[in-house]
């Protein structure tokens, strides 16, 4: 428990008002100034009124009123403690100057790094004659918010602060509790993500604190107990770049940051999940019925607490993050838990909600039927996603059939991994959202991938690519003219070749000829690959790609499995020349995706694909 020789901050980050006091804080330089209104202030005021006139009766004379987050990072400065303030600047300000009305006091110290003179004008603020002639927009905004005050308090609540002011002081004293934050890391960073969307810290700290409020029969030993398990599911949550986390919980864009890693000398972009996010919201909504309602957890929480059910919510949870965190961990190579951990990690990413799955789970409670339930709910998926069309049919060129087909691609790969008895591996899901996994042409089947067709330089240059390119793509065309331009083209390697190609427009008529060419659209032609790579290889022929491919493996970039093996061929009966991929190559491809997914595909094609098996 943290004293400093002031009154204590509870261990579950529970600050009463008065625990602020004599305590020293800043505002850094990186934070714009007060802003909050009269609107702001005066609702404080009177939330603060109703909670008072809510706890006349007896039984909730255990509750405290919540002023939300604080998030400080604990200095040293000349000698003394210091605060800096990284978000709750609005809130403490707020708070100060309702002790300076009713008090005439400073409770703490209030230090501004760049807004010089800031704390005297705060200090001085009950006295008019002290502002300056000309005012600043910050002091504007103290002044208003000191106006505010006054007002709520001498004119729309004059009856209420005639007989209960002292009521409110020790109410605002000892029963409104900010949720303190302690944070570790570098409070700039902090900051950029805390205001980078405002994340749902506030929910899931105001739902913590009606779970570790005094209640009869509970004890402080109790609370103190359950404060550690909800910190440690957080922490056991976040382990391994959030690996059990993003198995639970549907990841988008906008929860993604990138920080900078530093490795020797060499500087990488890391994409890492927001911190502020509260890992452990994924266990309150698998305990949760959900709605299409903002903070829809909290309300439900709060309904429970009125109706005195947090224990039984607290066993719920409890049963909620040891039996889900268990399903998303790796373990070995227990088929039933592998599988469970795989499909469940499938259905949450393609949009399954984790109450429902754990409505399932708790109406079988036994490894095997949930196993069996998942996959059955994983095939209904699949199958209702290819809306009876067959794997052959799906095109890269129908924006609307591109979710289906990365799914598709991202259930062949966990189908390798389930089946692969010999193996201990875990897809890792934390790292296909983070790092934004997207479709990638196996073939490129554009030009550029060569080189720009109005740089006669660079087709010099790069004519052994080119040749390389042209290679590949005889064997996709079917024009027999562009067939003999392209064997012509090949002869002139050398001074004239640039010129030759320009003046056949060769690699224009190719593109054009590409443009349309639907094979090469369809997925025996597709695969994975993380928003970097794509990035960085994605418009380069078939052989360069592989070796970029082998390098970034050898690097500890993660590449899918069958993407590493559709590049290293593994999935042809015929590997020739490893620099090419035909289109016997991309037939075989599109066979093993089928024979892997045949046991999720409707019957028809499970047939169609046996028959191929057996001819």
């Amino acid at each position: 428990m943290q004293t400093d020789g002031f009154c204590p901050i509870r261990e579950d980050g529970l600050c009463p008002v008065k625990a602020l006091e004599r305590r020293n804080f800043k505002i850094p330089a990186y934070q714009r100034g007060y802003r909050w209104t009269a609107k702001e202030v005066q609702l404080l005021l009177k939330d603060i009124v109703r909670f008072i006139q809510k706890g006349k009766s007896e039984e909730f004379s255990e509750e405290f009123y919540s002023l939300q987050p604080i998030v400080v990072k604990k200095m040293k400065e000349e000698g003394k403690e210091i605060y800096h303030v990284i978000d709750g600047q609005q809130r403490l300000t707020t708070i100060f100057l309702i002790i300076k009305y009713f008090e005439g006091r400073d409770l703490f110290t209030l230090h501004y790094e760049t807004r010089e003179g800031s704390f005297q004008f705060l200090q001085n603020i009950q006295d008019p004659s002290t502002y300056p002639p000309k005012i600043n927009i910050d002091f504007y905004h103290f002044k208003e918010a000191y106006r505010a005050i006054k007002d709520y308090i001498e004119k729309k609540e004059k009856g209420f602060f005639g007989t209960q002011k002292q009521k409110f002081l020790e109410t605002l004293y000892d029963k409104c509790k900010l949720l303190w934050h302690e944070s570790e890391d570098d409070e700039k960073e902090v900051f950029v993500r805390l205001n980078s969307g405002k994340i749902p810290l506030m929910e899931a700290e105001k739902i913590k604190a009606l779970f570790l409020a005094k209640r009869d029969g509970l004890q402080e030993k109790e609370i103190e107990n359950m404060a550690k398990k909800w910190y440690g599911a957080e922490k056991k949550a976040r382990e391994e770049r959030d690996f059990i986390y993003c198995v639970l919980e549907r990841v988008e864009a906008k929860d993604i940051m990138e920080i900078i890693e530093v490795v020797g000398d060499k500087q990488y972009r890391k994409p890492v999940l927001l911190d502020d996010i509260q890992r452990i919201t994924a266990y309150l909504k698998a305990i949760v019925p959900h709605k299409n309602e903002e903070d829809y957890l909290f309300a439900y929480f709060d309904k429970q607490y009125e109706n005195e059910s947090m224990d039984d919510e607290w066993d719920n949870l409890e049963e909620a993050m040891a039996t889900l965190s268990g399903f998303a961990s790796k373990k070995g190579n227990d088929f039933i838990e592998r599988e469970i951990f795989h499909h469940f990690g499938f259905l949450i990413y393609t949009g399954d909600r984790i109450h429902d799955l754990h409505q399932q789970w708790l109406k079988h409670e036994d490894e095997k039927e949930f196993a069996k339930y998942l996959f059955a709910r994983v095939k209904e998926k699949v199958q209702a996603s290819l809306k009876d069309k067959s794997l052959e049919d799906l095109t890269y060129n129908d924006g609307k059939q591109r979710p289906t087909i990365q799914n598709i691609l991202l259930l062949f790969n966990l189908a390798h991994l389930i089946s692969d008895q010999s193996s201990n591996a875990y897809f890792q899901f934390n790292r296909f959202v983070l790092e934004q996994w997207s479709l990638e042409h196996i073939y490129a089947q554009n030009s550029r991938s060569v080189c720009p067709t109005t740089d006669k330089a660079a087709m010099e240059e790069n004519q052994g690519e080119i040749k390389e390119w042209l290679e590949e793509v005889m064997k996709y065309l079917e024009d027999d003219k562009l067939k003999k331009k392209i064997i012509t083209s090949r002869k002139k390697m050398g001074k004239d070749f640039s010129t030759y190609l320009d003046t056949q427009k060769l690699l224009d008529k190719i593109d054009e000829t590409f443009k349309d060419h639907e094979a090469l659209h369809r997925l025996q032609n597709l695969t994975l690959l993380d928003k970097e790579s794509n990035s960085a290889i994605g418009n380069l022929i078939f052989s360069k790609k592989r070796k970029k491919i082998e390098e970034r493996k050898h690097q500890h970039k993660l590449i899918p499995i069958c993407t590493q093996m559709v590049f290293e061929k593994a999935f042809s009966k015929n590997t020739g020349n490893p620099d090419v991929f035909t289109t016997q190559d991309q037939e075989d491809y599109l066979n093993k995706i089928e024979e892997s997914l045949k046991e999720y595909l409707p019957q028809a094609q499970k047939e169609d694909n046996n028959d191929e098996d057996n001819a």
